[in-house]
């Protein structure tokens, strides 16, 4: 298991409690060097394209 694994887990399930949409997620900034900064690249490859991004959204 990825030593890691934790802080996509904690972010997923902190966004599972309050609703965000997987849009939202892959939208936000992540911080860097960590190993939830890919976790955009994944995002944007499975949310579907009709869901806006947070820019268009405003």
């Amino acid at each position: 298991m990825n030593k890691n694994a934790q802080e996509l887990i904690n972010t997923v399930a902190l966004a599972m409690r309050h609703h965000v949409k997987a849009a939202e997620l892959r939208d936000a900034v992540y911080s860097h060097p960590t190993s939830i900064e890919v976790f955009d690249d994944v995002l944007a490859t499975i949310v579907r394209d009709d869901q806006p991004r947070a820019a268009e959204g405003s």
